[in-house]
């Protein structure tokens, strides 16, 4: 289907999508453009539609796809479970509201165009997992998506920041509703919505930002994952402009690091995991900025490039119970011994402690070190440690 598709934002300091038109050469053009009453009751009028969660997120997966399509990158999906951005297209897409249909018109046969123009995996999370959408490029032409703002037309970088600020905006709008229902400021605000891996690992879950939670994740991998505050936090004392991340699990620092500015080299020696991080550093439109490398991070370390090792090892079970300081025998694999491996070669370390460390190990070592805080929601998840090079 030959397609045009054109979306005008207003250049206020929180962006709002005003115009939307989409044109093909079987349905004709449909000129839409945002409702201003503030309930979205003019969406119920032709041509109107609201600027509710389901539009938002629609806007950001079409801005994802413009700017994977001009910087090469892998088309994007938006992923999530109930709650998240994505369940709302999700479930605009299962009630077919008149304002969404309208928005891309039907086909002679009366079809709604947009069925076949987003995929969906698992809607509803009827089945165990997260809803995934992404733009069918079969059948939308996304070399045809156009963005624009009040003073013309906008390239990738405009839009990277565009959907930087639609999501971070979408947080602030479900925190600050979260917070008129009387759930309180901080973690237990994140709190509520049922961890889809049982009530074993809700702990997890529930330091999780709504963003994250659309992240492709396992049950090992949302245990070990870094949530996003803590790995920014990491990211902000990290030197260097290259980061080797020699265990990068689902990609939680990785994206941190990308997040940051830096070039990373993601390494994980469970090809699951890997895809999960590539997956994931897509949903975050920093896929571009990561080098996914599968294999063992003790063989490969030599050979990469890279200013500064990130190691975020296993350690152990007694980290997380408290029951007694842990030590760097207690990571896996190689515990000291592969701390002093990375250092080698004029490299820089940072290497993420549990809350239970024991800090007199780190004198072993025989480098300055640097020990900083990384929170969550204002409470203590882990330390960074950075041990510069000699």
């Amino acid at each position: 289907m030959k397609t045009l598709l054109k979306l005008t934002f207003s250049d206020k300091a929180v962006p709002l999508l005003e115009r939307f038109e989409f044109g093909n050469s079987t349905g004709g053009r449909q000129v839409s453009v945002r409702s201003h009453d503030a309930l979205g009751r003019g969406a119920l009028e032709e041509g109107v539609f609201p600027w509710n969660r389901g539009m938002r997120a629609l806007s950001v997966l079409l801005l994802r796809a413009h700017v994977a399509f001009h910087e090469g990158g892998i088309l994007p999906v938006i992923s999530g479970y109930p709650g998240s951005l994505a369940a709302a297209l999700d479930y605009a897409l299962s009630k077919s509201p008149h304002w969404l249909v309208g928005l891309f018109g039907s086909d002679s046969a009366g079809c709604p165009n947009i069925d076949r123009l987003i995929r969906r995996t698992n809607p509803e999370c009827t089945m165990p997992g997260p809803v995934s959408l992404g733009v069918n490029e079969h059948v939308l032409d996304v070399s045809a998506i156009e963005i624009f703002g009040a003073g013309g037309r906008l390239g990738p970088p405009a839009a990277r920041s565009l959907i930087e600020e639609l999501v971070a905006e979408d947080e602030r709008t479900q925190l600050a509703r979260a917070q008129q229902r009387g759930a309180p400021i901080g973690a237990a605000s994140r709190q509520g919505e049922p961890c889809p891996f049982g009530p074993a690992f809700q702990p997890y879950w529930d330091r999780l930002s709504p963003r994250e939670r659309g992240m492709l994740l396992d049950e090992e991998a949302l245990a070990h994952l870094c949530p996003e505050e803590a790995a920014l936090a990491t990211a902000a004392v990290t030197p260097g402009t290259h980061v080797i991340d020699a265990f990068c699990g689902a990609g939680g620092s990785a994206i941190g690091f990308a997040r940051a500015g830096k070039r990373v080299t993601a390494i994980d020696i469970c090809r699951e995991r890997l895809e999960m991080a590539r997956f994931n550093a897509a949903l975050y439109g920093v896929d571009d900025r990561i080098r996914f490398v599968h294999g063992d991070a003790r063989e490969l370390l030599h050979s990469l490039e890279g200013e500064t090792v990130y190691l975020a090892p296993c350690w152990g079970e007694e980290s997380t119970l408290g029951q007694r300081r842990s030590k760097l025998v207690s990571f896996t694999p190689l515990g000291g011994e592969f701390v002093r491996t990375a250092l080698k070669g004029g490299r820089n370390v940072v290497l993420q402690l549990p809350i239970h460390f024991d800090f007199n190990e780190l004198k072993s070592l025989g480098r300055p070190v640097n020990v900083s805080e990384d929170r969550v929601a204002g409470e203590l998840f882990s330390y960074s440690a950075l041990l510069r090079a000699a």
